[in-house]
């Protein structure tokens, strides 16, 4: 987990690895006893197992689209602050408090090493506005990119 930065001081995210970008929103106490977590988004003070927790799930997404991913990187305020390499073998199905249907992960947290290098660094990847291709990385209000492509 990196700290909260100045998007200068972050280089830009530029690898061709691919993972899922999850855009975490501000920090809400909204406990959730099949997620087992105490709430989710992002907040300065919050635990290594908290970022985690708050990443995992529960998202809309498509979780055949993800397979193709290998990991799944927090994203905050244009900033990285965590990735982790996705066990697929974990993808769960649950229902949120509409019914609507939405997907979590396990995984691994990288904290060294070619993909934490890549994705997060010692003080986070700033998420470019637009792809190569001129497209917007995160789509209208979207919460969930699939990087690279």
């Amino acid at each position: 987990m990196t700290e909260d930065v100045d998007p200068p001081t972050s280089p830009l995210l530029e690898t061709d690895l691919r993972a899922v970008l999850i855009r975490l929103g501000q920090w809400r106490d909204w406990p959730n006893a099949d997620m087992g977590r105490m709430g989710h988004g992002y907040r300065r003070d919050m635990s290594d197992e908290e970022l985690y927790q708050s990443v995992r799930g529960i998202w809309r997404m498509s979780a055949v689209r993800a397979e193709r991913y290998p990991y799944a990187v927090a994203v905050h305020a244009g900033i990285t602050r965590g990735v982790w390499e996705i066990d697929h073998g974990t993808w769960r199905r649950h229902r949120d408090h509409r019914g609507e249907l939405r997907w979590a992960f396990e995984g691994t947290a990288l904290t060294y090493g070619p993909a934490f290098d890549a994705f997060v660094g010692p003080a986070g990847r700033t998420i470019p506005e637009f792809r190569a291709s001129g497209r917007h990385t995160f789509g209208n209000q979207a919460v969930i990119a699939y990087w690279p492509a």
